[in-house]
């Protein structure tokens, strides 16, 4: 096994310093359709629970029989090359691939026992247990104070004044915004910095209170600082929220998760603790993506 320290194969060892032989990265067709992840992609008494998921855009397979378990209060990192399946996937969870016509999502997956695609379980309200934060920060053009407000507001999770303006204050303390923005509350939300934008993104997420946020890359836009910030704010929320997080930077796969999933061309090849998938993978792709040889 190479050696690869915990930032995803950032510098390899002295031991293994030497040019690696480019890989021939092998097509959707030589991974078997009845393929099995390697690792422990299953966990007992799961958040979030999938079995074979299979995903179409038109005649287009996208994902290929995945099965994968999400446990309470874990952050789960979802990594892979540019077109894996990694967001398509992600966007499973919260039925986020409901508003594509030609996408079809079939197999089981759960929330708490709960088949999410039932067809009694309400989108609107399934999104609201289930937040998301994208790649590019999308406040409402409202006020900041609008922007958190909104959620518990249309799901009606309050009816005084007073309950809203805590549940506000205490989404944006949490999304560690209190400070600088408490006393320009009126003012719009698209007039913040980007990184500033996406932390409002998040306190919408947390203030109906969500069983889990999906995050879509949620740093790439952001510089380096906001970035830190953001990962930090990733590792205060996974004490209260299971977090599962989409990410091109394997270095932030390995500081903010404890797992990992890798995806390949649709179909999930192996899942495990984040330091053995950095260190000790056990599946040939994953080992190839992680030191660099392809992705």
């Amino acid at each position: 096994m190479l050696g690869i320290n915990k930032m995803a194969g950032e510098n390899r060892t002295q031991e293994s310093a030497e040019p690696l032989a480019p890989v021939n990265v092998p097509g959707p067709e030589t991974i078997n359709e009845n393929y099995e992840t390697v690792g422990s992609p299953l966990v007992d008494n799961p958040l979030v629970k999938c079995r074979n998921v299979n995903v179409h855009y038109g005649e287009k397979q996208a994902i290929f029989n995945v099965n994968i378990d999400i446990a309470k209060n874990e952050v789960i990192a979802m990594i892979g090359p540019s077109g894996c399946g990694k967001s398509t996937f992600l966007r499973c969870i919260n039925r986020m691939n409901d508003t594509i016509d030609i996408c079809r999502v079939k197999g089981d997956i759960e929330l708490e026992g709960q088949d999410i695609y039932n067809r009694s379980v309400d989108a609107v309200e399934l999104r609201a247990r289930v937040g998301i934060v994208f790649q590019k920060p999308n406040p409402f053009p409202k006020s900041i104070y609008e922007n958190v407000a909104y959620g518990p507001r249309i799901h009606g999770l309050v009816n005084r004044k007073s309950d809203l303006d805590d549940i506000v204050e205490n989404s944006l303390k949490r999304a560690g915004l209190w400070d600088e923005v408490k006393d320009d509350l009126d003012s719009s939300g698209t007039g913040l910095s980007g990184g500033q934008q996406q932390r409002l993104c998040i306190a919408r997420t947390i203030a109906v209170s969500p069983d889990i946020i999906l995050m879509d890359e949620p740093c790439s836009a952001l510089d380096p600082i906001a970035t830190a910030r953001i990962e930090q704010l990733i590792a205060d929320l996974s004490k209260n929220y299971t977090i599962a997080i989409v990410t091109h930077s394997m270095q932030q796969a390995a500081r903010v998760s404890s797992r990992t999933a890798y995806f390949h061309l649709g179909k999930l090849i192996e899942v495990g603790e984040t330091e053995v998938i950095f260190t000790r993978p056990l599946h040939s792709l994953t080992e190839a993506y992680i030191t660099g040889r392809f992705g």
